[in-house]
């Protein structure tokens, strides 16, 4: 910048010499028409010859920062830089990359550094929504599932959850004309071993209807309190252990077993 300056200041003693006397405006030459500011210098040729020097000038300062730049990319990457100091180098070379750049490239790498941290923005809220999207469905589903388990004596509601929540969605209710309602219900894709004309089906029943159902299948009546046939095994007069539903509750096969004889406990 002083070598500007300077050039400039010789270009206007050289392009400005005071005039001759006769040349002089006249003293009452109108005050309201000054000449105009930054008025470009006359001869094109000096204008050249300072439009190279600064030129040259910002050539050798471009230069020079590059170099600075090399020396610290370099420090960083050695391995006995305190994070401090390492800190201090990325502020560094910041610097010296924003002063590289043109106003085009800045603004470029400005709308760059946004859209990464409007994406990472996004990234995350969506993160966070599904996951307690999740933790909602499967709240709702598994508390729907162990009510409906409560309300018809299941001695283990665990196991209930096991067996249907596979096959159980969260769906919006639809009105009678098929419109959303806003609101949801767990639903049950439940196979019925014994459904129309004794031929298994497949049906879709809410919670509370599907483990109501449940109840009723001979396959799933061990789960279930006072839903076995045959004895309690207090009258067993085979002298054997009286048996545990509860404990028989995951293993269907001993339990039709023990069904069968007699040896129950209720």
């Amino acid at each position: 910048m002083i070598m500007k300056n300077e050039l400039l200041a010789d270009a206007f003693i050289v392009c400005f010499d005071d005039p001759p006397a006769d040349d002089q405006p006249p003293a009452d030459a109108p005050k309201d028409d000054p000449a105009p500011k930054d008025e470009p210098i006359a001869d094109p040729k000096i204008q050249e010859l300072i439009n190279q020097k600064v030129a040259e000038a910002t050539k050798q300062q471009s230069l020079k920062a590059q170099k600075a730049l090399a020396e610290l990319e370099a420090l960083k990457r050695r391995d006995d830089l305190t994070k401090g100091q390492r800190d201090d180098l990325e502020k560094r070379v910041e610097t010296i990359q924003n002063e590289l750049m043109t106003k085009e490239q800045l603004f470029e790498q400005e709308k760059k550094k946004k859209e990464k941290q409007y994406t990472q923005q996004v990234e995350t809220l969506t993160q966070e929504r599904d996951t307690w999207q999740t933790r909602y469905t499967e709240s709702t589903i598994s508390r729907a599932i162990t009510d409906a388990s409560a309300k018809n004596e299941a001695y283990d509601s665990d196991t209930i959850v096991a067996i249907l929540r596979p096959n159980t969605k969260l769906m919006e209710v639809l009105d009678d004309n098929g419109t959303p309602t806003g609101r949801f219900e767990s639903k049950v894709t439940f196979l019925d071993p014994e459904g129309k004309d004794g031929k298994p089906v497949e049906m879709t029943l809410s919670v509370p209807d599907a483990v109501k159902r449940m109840t009723e299948l001979e396959k799933y009546q061990y789960l279930f309190k006072g839903k076995a046939a045959g004895g309690t095994g207090r009258g067993n007069t085979g002298g054997g252990k009286a048996l545990d539903v509860k404990e028989l509750a995951k293993d269907p096969e001993a339990y039709r077993k023990a069904r069968r004889e007699g040896k129950i406990q209720l």
